[in-house]
């Protein structure tokens, strides 16, 4: 042991001694290095023993889920965490993609109860009471998923009733189903939300209607669906909303297709960024229909019939009754014929047409969407003219190649809005409106550029450049100072060795003339070291004036020294 701590003290005692015998750049550079060395140690001992980063593998688990998870995971040996409610499971973040895959692709997680997947395997001894049950059930777990999916809902519980089948109609008991559902924090389910879920379930249960489905929340409170109103035909008729979101929806298609068609209309004439188009309308979406008939003064003869009758001659023909129609000629005889006597001529004609009806009956629907009003803005950019540079006299300096000012007169304005009319379809009897203006426009403001920071193992890329730049400079200053050593080293001369008779021939210091009698000096000097600075360089002067050999002597022997 002692020979050891000797040893040790040892080596101690060279290192000092090959610290003290080192140059201060020499120093430098050591210490430089090792700094670097300890900053690289450091780095690279941090991003190895730091914790990995947790990510969510799986959230909002059921307690059997994550129970499943948790055991495949210790399975695999790969580091996790669970949170306070037991429903979320973190890993580090390079594992979370393989494995969720892996253990979503293997059913350890089913989102909660069984699905069909209870029919995987066949049971050859299941009975069709057990068949029933297990349909019931995978019916169930699936519904569960389903509903558990919603954005609103954190978990569901399906409960179907299916009493046996009657052979009376009659007497057949309906099938009934409960669903209870647990929201998130923050939200509830509205009643259109409510409403799909009823028509969900009672479309994935054979024999189940919409009015059999119970729907609660967590609370207890019978959630009801909103009401569906019916059309004439007693078909559900669409919702009031959802036909003016509808026709919100076909009005703005409208605008921004005429819009967008104007706009390129205007960027190929005057230039991309050089306008700016709006189109507003206003729409009607009242369906009407209209029912006309219409009969022709002058149809179409069906049938014509002619009759002629004409007497002349002298034979015996009986004359029309005579005399004046009252009591008179009536009383106490009826008025008779009368022989006619003489000549006479008689002629008689009768013509009868049957024309055919000519009916025309119209039928006009007005489809909804009618455009009722339009108006149309155009803005046309004209930037201001920039007054040329004027030099130092005040005269105006023409450039040499300056860009063309782009500039629109009153016609070509007329010229656009006319464009404009007949590319929208402006009516001016309808009321459409059309105005076309040019201005000037504000000049475009540069967005900020967004910097994102890159890191390598949770550490800025910038940091890890930074060390990389000090490790490298480090390493630059070393190396030319090793070869500075070496170049100083490999031009070094020879000094002369120390010879004693050098020293003989310089004068004697004490013998020097400027200490005798010397006014500074109060005591008397002994030796060099007892002259200040001052004194010293006096001497020093003195010497090189009087005997300048001398000096160069002493010179050789402080190098060989």
């Amino acid at each position: 042991m002692d020979r050891f701590g000797s040893s040790v003290g040892s080596v101690g005692g060279r290192l000092r001694e090959v610290w003290a015998s080192q140059s201060q750049p020499a120093r430098l550079a050591v210490g430089a290095f090792a700094l670097v060395a300890v900053l690289a140690l450091g780095f690279f001992g941090f991003a190895r023993l730091r914790p990995p980063d947790y990510g969510v593998l799986f959230a909002d688990l059921s307690p059997d889920d994550a129970s499943a998870v948790i055991t495949k995971l210790d399975a695999q040996k790969i580091p996790h965490r669970l949170s306070a409610d037991g429903a979320t499971v973190f890993i580090p973040v390079e594992d979370i993609p393989d494995e969720r895959v892996s253990l979503a692709g293997d059913g350890t997680v089913r989102g909660g109860g069984v699905g069909y997947e209870l029919f995987d395997r066949t049971n050859l001894g299941m009975t069709d009471t057990q068949e029933k049950i297990a349909k019931i059930r995978a019916t169930e777990g699936e519904l569960q998923r389903t509903i558990s999916g919603l954005t609103p809902v954190e978990s569901a519980r399906v409960h179907i009733a299916s009493p046996d089948v009657s052979l009376y109609s009659s007497t057949q008991e309906p099938t009934t189903a409960s669903v209870a559902v647990k929201t998130k924090p923050g939200m509830t389910l509205s009643p259109q939300e409510v409403r799909g879920i009823t028509q969900l379930v009672s479309g994935a249960v054979e024999g189940l209607k919409p009015e059999n489905v119970t729907i609660v929340n967590q609370d207890g409170t019978v959630l009801e669906p909103s009401p569906m109103a019916n059309g004439p035909d007693g078909q559900p008729s669409v919702d009031a909303l959802k036909a003016t979101a509808d026709q919100l929806a076909a009005k703005q298609r409208y605008e921004t297709n005429l819009q967008e068609n104007i706009q390129g209309l205007l960027d190929d004439a005057i230039g991309a960024k050089r306008s700016a188009v709006r189109v507003a309308t206003d729409m009607d979406f009242d369906a009407g229909q209209t029912d006309t008939e219409a009969y022709a003064p002058n149809g179409t003869v069906r049938s014509s019939q002619t009759e002629r009758e004409q007497f002349q001659g002298t034979g015996s023909q009986n004359r029309p009754p005579e005399g004046v129609p009252a009591t008179t000629s009536n009383v106490p005889t009826y008025q008779s014929q009368q022989p006619a006597t003489g000549q006479s001529r008689y002629t008689k004609s009768k013509t009868t047409t049957n024309y055919e009806i000519t009916k025309t009956e119209t039928k006009h629907i007005d489809a909804p969407g009618k455009v009722t009003r339009l108006s149309v803005a155009v803005l046309v950019n004209v930037p201001n003219p920039v007054p040329p540079p004027a030099n130092a006299a005040g005269a105006p300096v023409v450039a040499a190649a300056a860009p063309a000012v782009y500039a629109l007169s009153n016609a070509d304005v007329a010229k656009i809005r006319n464009v404009v009319a007949a590319a929208a379809g402006i009516d001016p009897a309808r009321g459409d409106v059309i105005s076309v203006e040019a201005i000037p426009f504000a000049p475009p403001v540069e967005a900020p550029v967004a910097v994102t920071t890159r890191t390598i193992l949770g550490i800025p890329v910038t940091a890890l450049i930074a060390i990389a730049v000090v490790l490298l400079l480090a390493g630059a200053g070393a190396g030319a100072l090793a070869l500075r050593r070496r170049a100083v080293r490999a031009t070094t001369v020879d000094l002369p060795s120390f010879d004693s008779a050098l020293a003989d021939e310089l004068p004697s210091f004490e013998e020097h003339p400027m200490l005798e009698g010397s006014p500074v000096i109060a005591a008397p000097i002994r030796s060099a070291a007892d002259l200040t600075r001052e004194q010293m360089i006096e001497y020093v002067t003195t010497v090189a004036q009087e005997n300048p050999d001398s000096l160069a002597k002493l010179v050789k022997l402080w190098l060989a020294e």
